[in-house]
This record gives C-alpha cells, sequence and structure tokens, in this order.
C-alpha cells in the first residue's frame, strides 16, 4: 500500500521506518520511500 505523504513532517509523524531511515531524514516524501522499497 503507497501512502502519498509530500510533507517530510508528515512522514516522521508516520514513523515508518523506512521512512525515518531514509527519505524522511534527507527530506524525501513517504511516497518515493514507499515506491523505492
Amino acid at each position: 500500500m503507497v501512502m502519498v505523504s509530500t510533507s517530510t513532517s508528515t512522514c516522521c509523524s508516520h514513523k515508518t521506518w523506512v521512512c525515518q531511515m531514509y527519505f524522511c531524514i534527507v527530506g524525501f516524501s513517504c511516497y518515493y520511500s514507499y515506491v523505492a522499497s
């Protein structure tokens, strides 16, 4: 399930490990982290 989130703050709020470990930290969106994984 791809969760589209264009906000890095929202991304962090989701507590998604992929987001936090990679994309949230570097400033990309949750959408890209889910697609990349």
